[in-house]
């Protein structure tokens, strides 16, 4: 026992001898120094500034710090104040209990494979192998299959440094195992990739790209036959499911979602929130698509739990409850969803073709759901010139806005619109 404890206190004094030689004589990181007392420098001044929105252009940032506009200081203050925030971001904290242990264990893997990296470059390779060992372990317990490949690689390295032929086979053989792994995850990522970016400026339906998506899903079954990977079969379920929704074959495609959300809970040791609220989301899709209005609220209410506000996925559950409530002429509902939603773009920092389609929900809540009141404060021609990006998805949302006005110039009985209107409805239906 004492020798492994001279052993451990040689490692650690090989690493302070590195640390000695290499660390940075001072580390610029933003920190609370002199926060309690009141006195804070114009770091901490933004960085309080940037987190209450109380700034959100280089104009306000630069007038809330120096005080004038057009300030020479403002840029090189700028590039200081990123560095520092980079710098501390090196020290964030994921042990919290609201990430998922999955999430704890990739970046822990992420950390230690940057101080194995460095270690081994300075050629501190004792330590370097003490570290990769524990992260070995902890890779393999959640399946990370990129970080198994990475940690083998180095105890093969190792084995064969030292002459230890058989366990340079072990670690020979797990690393070509999960490398392979790994490189099946990514051309599973990839085939969902290929079906993402059809759909991230335009929501118009694509079912030209229906062929290849069956195709990919047949050499994912493939492949699934050859080894096994949980992120393999997170893949296929999601592939299998957007594929049969865009068929319209929505209770199958619902099937599909719920067949993922009990292989997840199968295996709760690697638990990933994001999973469980993809199956969430596309489920909600289905129902809107079914018309199954008390599903969609149980949905929203389960997947609540996993998604923070005002972030993507969170814009998008409301977006389809809203949807929902249109559908179901809920007013109320409609009514409060938009209260919670709100579309001040600066307080939250939401995308412009985010604030338009909220936009674009609200003219149809007060001019179809609203009561009389609310209806006089619609002005359509201040709508449609606040709307400039969602016109650019000719098959998707600039279609909806087309109906939309249609609809509202018939009713105001104003013809000469309607007919201009009309019109580009047919060029539409001439182009598709």
């Amino acid at each position: 026992m004492y020798f492994r404890y001279l052993y451990i206190v040689k490692e650690l004094a090989e690493l302070v001898q590195i640390v000695a030689k290499y660390r940075l004589k001072k580390i610029e990181v933003l920190n609370n120094d002199g926060v309690k007392s009141g006195r804070i420098n114009s770091f901490q001044k933004l960085y309080k500034a940037l987190l209450s929105n109380t700034v959100g252009t280089d104009d306000e940032a630069n007038h809330y710090i120096y005080k004038k506009p057009n300030s020479t200081k403002f840029r090189s203050f700028k590039r200081r104040f990123r560095a520092r925030l980079l710098n501390t971001f090196l020290f964030i904290d994921l042990s919290q209990s609201k990430y998922s242990p999955y999430s704890q264990a990739y970046t822990t893997c992420c950390r230690n494979q940057y101080i194995v990296r460095i270690l081994l470059m300075l050629s501190s390779r004792k330590f370097a192998i003490s570290i990769a060992g524990k992260s070995l372990r902890l890779a393999i317990k959640y399946e990370l299959n990129e970080f198994i490949a990475y940690f083998a690689k180095v105890h093969k390295w190792h084995a064969a440094f030292t002459g230890n032929v058989k366990m340079f086979t072990i670690y020979h053989n797990m690393y070509e195992k999960h490398l392979a792994i790994s490189l099946l995850e990514e051309k599973a990522r990839h085939y969902l990739e290929l079906l993402t970016i059809h759909f991230t400026r335009s929501t118009s339906p694509k079912p030209y790209l229906l062929p290849d998506i069956w195709n990919n899903i047949k050499a994912l079954e493939s492949d699934m036959q050859i080894l096994y990977s949980f992120d393999l079969h997170v893949f296929y379920y999601s592939l299998k499911g957007r594929a049969l929704q865009m068929e319209g074959r929505y209770r199958e495609s619902l099937a599909v979602w719920e067949e993922m959300e009990s292989f997840l809970k199968q295996n709760k040791h690697i638990e990933r929130l994001v999973n469980f609220v993809d199956a969430g989301l596309n489920k909600i899709s289905n129902y809107l698509c079914l018309r199954m209005y008390q599903e969609i609220a149980d949905c929203v209410k389960a997947c609540e739990k996993y998604i923070v506000p005002h972030t993507n996925n969170w814009y998008i559950l409301m977006e389809n409850y809203f949807l929902a409530a249109l559908q179901s002429k809920n007013a109320q509902l409609a009514k409060n969803i938009l209260e919670v939603v709100g579309i001040n773009g600066k307080q939250y920092n939401i995308p412009a073709q985010f604030i338009e389609k909220w936009r674009f929900f609200e003219a149809y809540y007060l001019y179809y759901l609203a009561d009389a009141a609310q209806k006089k404060n619609f002005r359509i021609q201040k709508f449609l010139n606040d709307i400039y990006i969602l016109k650019k998805d000719k098959q998707g949302f600039n279609l909806s806005l087309l109906m939309f006005e249609t609809v509202y110039y018939l009713r105001e009985e104003n013809f000469g619109k309607l007919i201009n209107r009309i019109e580009s409805l047919k060029l539409i239906q001439r182009d598709t």
